[in-house]
C-alpha cells in the first residue's frame, strides 16, 4: 500500500503540531485587526492593529522557513521557493470586521467550545491562513530527504 507511509508520515505531523497550530490561530485571532483609518500612519496605512496581525502572519511564515516580505503595510507575502519561478498563490488576508453587538462570544481571544473554534476571524481568514502555512511546509517535509525540499513552484501566501 503506497500511500500508507505518508498518511502516517501527516497524522504524525498532525499529533505533535496540533497544539502550535491552534496557537498560532489564537495569536492571530487575539489580534483586533479592524481598519482605523483615523489612526494609520507610514508603513501601517490601515491602522495599528492590521499591521500588527500582518507582522504577526509574516513571523509566523519566517519561523517555518518562507521568505517574507511586508510591502509597506499595504500587503504582504511569504514565498516558500520552488523549482521554478511559476507561483502558486494561496490568498489570505489578516483583516478583521469591528466587534459589534449580538454575540455569545467575545471576538478577539478564540474560545474552544466543543471540539470548535470561535473567535474573529477563526473561519475567515485567519484560521485558515494560520493552516496554509504548515501544509506547505509538510508537503515539503514529505519529499524524498536525499534531495532538498521543493515544489513544482513557488508557492506564495498573502496574508
Amino acid at each position: 500500500m503506497e500511500h500508507a507511509e505518508p498518511t502516517r508520515k501527516i497524522d504524525a505531523y498532525l499529533e505533535e503540531n496540533w497544539e502550535t497550530m491552534v496557537e498560532d490561530i489564537e495569536t492571530l485571532v487575539r489580534i483586533p485587526s479592524f481598519e482605523e483609518s483615523d489612526k494609520a500612519t507610514e508603513g501601517a496605512p490601515f491602522g495599528p492593529g492590521p499591521k500588527e496581525a500582518l507582522e504577526a502572519a509574516l513571523e509566523m511564515a519566517s519561523d517555518m522557513g518562507f521568505k517574507t516580505h511586508d510591502a509597506e503595510g499595504y500587503i504582504g507575502f511569504a514565498d516558500f521557493p520552488g523549482k521554478s519561478d511559476t507561483q502558486l498563490g494561496i490568498i489570505g488576508h489578516m483583516d478583521a470586521v469591528p466587534a459589534g453587538p449580538g454575540r455569545n462570544f467575545e471576538p478577539f481571544p478564540v474560545t474552544r467550545k466543543e471540539g470548535y473554534l470561535v473567535g474573529r476571524g477563526t473561519p475567515h481568514d485567519k484560521g485558515p491562513s494560520a493552516g496554509e502555512l504548515p501544509a506547505t511546509k509538510l508537503w515539503t517535509d514529505l519529499q524524498d530527504p536525499r534531495n532538498a525540499p521543493t515544489t513544482p513552484s513557488t508557492t506564495r501566501f498573502p496574508p
